[in-house]
């Protein structure tokens, strides 16, 4: 299970529900990015949100992504103006190209963000916006789907709470006994 924190600022009643994804949410994300890696030969795909938490990646494992989580945060903190005039309605990507790796950011609603990490050799921005349209779109049904999710209840078993209760005392010690014991 992942969980994003709220986008909107606290305080100025725009705050939003966190998007908690669970294994199966991640599991459709990644199928949804198989294909687009495939016929565009990314190297790797991420789903995270603008604060830079990853949801899922398919891909090259060596792409570390609290790397891309510092570059995501810094982008969207830096054009949020931009976003603001930009309808949500509309493709709003922003690509860093570099010598031997490129990343293309891609908003999505929710605060969710597609990083397409790619070799300028081996594929390009025309082709990356080609494919993007339909994987955009599947990214989107998931997004829309786990943030009006009602949250599910957590069952955590029988003799949870005294079980906890035990392990916090063995840790800090009986807090009441000896409140008693000094009365």
């Amino acid at each position: 299970m992942y969980k994003r924190q709220a986008t909107g600022e606290p305080g100025l009643g725009n705050e939003k529900r966190q998007l908690i994804f669970y294994e199966e949410d991640v599991a459709a994300v990644r199928k949804a990015f198989a294909p687009y890696q495939a016929a565009v030969r990314t190297k790797a795909n991420l789903l995270m949100d603008v604060q830079g938490h990853a949801f899922a990646q398919i891909g090259e494992p060596g792409i570390p992504p609290e790397t891309i989580s510092a570059l995501v945060t810094a982008s969207f903190a830096a054009t949020r103006p931009v976003s603001e005039v930009i309808t949500q309605d509309e493709f709003v990507t922003l690509t860093h190209e570099g010598k031997h790796a490129s990343v293309q950011l891609t908003l999505l609603p929710e605060g969710a963000v597609l990083v397409t990490v790619f070799e300028p050799k081996a594929t390009t921005v025309g082709a990356l916006t080609f494919y993007l349209k339909d994987l955009r779109d599947r990214l989107v049904a998931i997004v829309k789907t786990v943030s009006e999710r009602k949250g599910k209840p957590v069952d955590l078993g029988t003799g949870f709470d005294d079980a906890a209760k035990g392990a916090l005392d063995d840790v800090f010690g009986d807090m009441g006994a000896e409140e008693e014991q000094k009365s």
